[in-house]
Formats: structure tokens, C-alpha cells, sequence
């Protein structure tokens, strides 16, 4: 009765609830707590709760030998919390039992491409393709990883084995169109990805390529194009975001802040729209807003470095030396690979010889 009570609050969303008595059965009945706490676990997947399906997973767990099906939701739900280390280890456990799993090497390669692992991510995509020559969604992720790499030539040819699968599938149009952008096949890049555009108009990555390839062939239809996204859609915080690095690159500073404005608003937690922010108002001499922006910008960003970094920059560009070595002393003895990721962000190397 009190686990039908628990499963039926869970089923409601009312999860304080369902969990107490979860708690209260794991205390005052013996039962086959394995079995159990696993399909108290699936129920919170269902309600996509994976910081408490985690919690039942452990204790399915802690209650004798592992079973995979019980590490494989383990790994599912650490990588939809965004672990993706500790979803890793969990899959690679399970391949030790089952090393015949596309499945599972294909999830490894794509948390390894999340954490930027590319030869690892490759290596993954590898064990999976030795299971099945022509497993499609490791074919067009093995592309992207690539596409990434610089490896263009490569990336094609992945490409055109997966077309033989499914020939007008929007992830190899969306590719097609990003591997001769990069190639600076302008047209062509155009062709694919205003298909692969008229298939998926909500994908990232679609409007971010194909933008940039309208700006290479025809400004008018760039600026053509990112009114009628906006137009559908004025809370697409990305395609502010496209729009403002467009007007930035024209040093049009004050459409471009009115779009990076409209991007932040949307959407706050995204490091590189305060990043830009930062980049503009500095390009128009408001040196005190910029670090305004920045320090406002450590509300909503989980990781701050950069931030400080960012801060750091416009301290040595300014002249404010001091200042800037005080900051940079406080982020480094957090990160090590602090003075690596100023040099990507900062324009003048002499000043970095001051930080060292």
C-alpha cells in the first residue's frame, strides 16, 4: 500500500512526497530492495528526475552485485545531469561486462566529443562501427567529430557513406553545408544548408552556418535572413546572438549591443554573449560598462573564470597592471590553465610577460 502511495504521488509530479515514503518503506519493511528502489529509479527517469533516479540507483546498487541495466540508467542519468565524467566511467564498467555494445561505445563517443576528447571520441565511434560497418548515427557523429578536428576531407567521406543509408537526412545536409563552408566553397555551402534550413529551422547549428554563408556571398540576404528568424521567433537568444557578432564584424557597435542586449535577456547563461557584450562596449569606449556587464554576467554563469579572465584583459588593455594581477593571481590558484586560456582571449602577448 505505501509503495502504491509513493508511486502515486510520483506519477503526479508530487516528488517530496513520493520520496519520503519511499524512505519511510526502505526503513520500516524488508523487501527485494534491488528490484524495487531500480523501478523506484525508472519511474523519477520517466518524470526526467534524474538527480533523484540517481540517488534510488545508488542504493539498487549498495544492495549486492552490480547489474548493468542498473549502471547503464546509472550512466543515462549522470550524462542528462550534465557529468558527463562520471557517465563515462560508468559506460566504460559496463563495456567490461558487455564489450559488444554499439550502443554503449556510441554514447562514449559522444560524451568524449562533449568534453572536447576527440581522438578518444574517434577511437569509441571505432569499436562501434567494428560491430556494425554501417551503424548511421555513429557514421554522421564520427563526421561531426571531424568536422571539429579540421579533418573536412574526412568528415565528407563519412558523409557520403551515410548518405547511402539516408540520403536527405538533415544531420548530412547540415554537415555537407558546414564541411564546404570550411573548405570556402561558399556556394555549395549555401545550397545544403538552406536545405537542411527548410527541413529543421529550429537547429542551431543550421542558422549559425548558414548565416555566415549568406554574410560570404550576399549581405543583403544575411541581413534578410536573420529578420525573418526573428520575426518567427523574437526569444531565439542564438540568432541575436548571430546578429550581433554580424553587425559587430561591420563595427556597427550600437545594433549590435541593442541585439546582444535582446540575446542576454533571453537567455543569461550563456558565457559568450557576455563575453561579445564585453568586446563591444569596449570597442566604444565604455571601458566601466564593460566590466560592469562582466561582473553582473558572474550571477548567472555556473564557472566564473573566464569572466575574470575577461576582467583581467581589459585591466592590461586599459593599464590598470596592479589590478589586473591581482585578479589573475586569485583566478590561477584555481586553474592552473588560467594563463593558457587568457592568451586565447587577450590581443596583446607583451602584456601576458607582465602576468608571469
Amino acid at each position: 500500500l505505501w509503495l502504491f502511495r509513493g508511486i502515486n504521488y510520483a506519477s503526479m509530479a508530487i516528488f517530496n512526497k513520493s520520496v519520503k515514503i519511499f524512505d519511510f518503506i526502505e526503513k520500516e519493511f524488508t523487501f527485494d530492495k534491488k528490484r524495487v528502489f531500480h523501478s523506484i529509479a525508472q519511474i523519477f527517469m520517466n518524470h526526467h528526475r534524474y538527480d533523484i533516479a540517481v540517488k534510488y540507483l545508488h542504493k539498487a546498487l549498495s544492495e549486492g552485485q552490480n547489474k548493468p541495466d542498473i549502471i547503464l540508467d546509472l550512466a543515462f542519468c549522470y550524462e542528462k545531469e550534465g557529468d558527463y565524467l562520471q557517465s563515462i566511467n560508468l559506460y566504460l564498467q559496463y563495456a567490461k561486462s558487455d564489450a559488444f555494445s554499439k550502443e554503449v561505445w556510441h554514447n562514449l563517443g559522444i560524451l568524449y566529443s562533449k568534453t572536447g576528447k576527440y581522438k578518444k571520441a574517434i577511437e569509441a565511434y571505432n569499436f562501434a562501427l567494428a560491430l556494425e560497418d554501417n551503424y548511421y548515427p555513429v557514421l554522421v557523429n564520427k563526421a561531426n567529430v571531424y568536422l571539429k578536428q579540421g579533418f573536412y576531407i574526412q568528415s565528407l567521406a563519412l558523409v557520403k557513406k551515410a548518405e547511402k543509408i539516408q540520403p536527405k537526412d538533415t544531420d548530412l545536409l547540415y554537415l555537407k553545408g558546414a564541411i564546404f563552408y570550411n573548405l570556402k566553397l561558399y556556394k555549395q555551402s549555401l545550397y545544403y544548408l538552406k536545405k537542411a534550413y527548410e527541413k529543421d529551422n529550429q537547429n542551431a547549428e543550421v542558422k549559425k552556418y548558414l548565416l555566415d554563408a549568406y554574410c560570404k556571398t550576399n549581405s543583403q540576404e544575411a541581413i534578410k535572413f536573420i529578420k525573418n528568424s526573428l520575426s518567427e521567433n523574437q526569444r531565439d537568444h542564438r540568432m541575436w546572438f548571430y546578429a550581433a557578432k554580424y553587425f559587430k564584424k561591420r563595427h556597427n557597435f550600437d545594433k549590435s549591443l541593442i541585439a546582444l542586449k535582446r540575446a542576454i535577456k533571453n537567455f543569461p547563461y550563456n558565457k559568450d554573449y557576455w563575453l561579445l557584450i564585453a568586446d563591444v562596449l569596449l570597442n566604444t569606449g565604455k571601458i566601466d560598462a564593460s566590466i560592469k556587464n562582466l561582473l553582473l554576467a558572474k550571477f548567472f554563469l555556473k564557472e566564473n573564470e573566464i569572466i575574470y579572465l575577461k576582467i583581467v584583459s581589459i585591466l592590461l588593455i586599459i593599464g590598470k597592471i596592479d589590478n589586473a594581477k591581482k585578479i589573475f593571481d586569485q583566478v590561477i590558484k584555481k586553474d592552473k590553465k588560467a594563463f593558457d586560456k587568457l592568451a586565447k582571449i587577450h590581443p596583446n602577448q607583451n602584456h601576458l610577460k607582465i602576468l608571469k
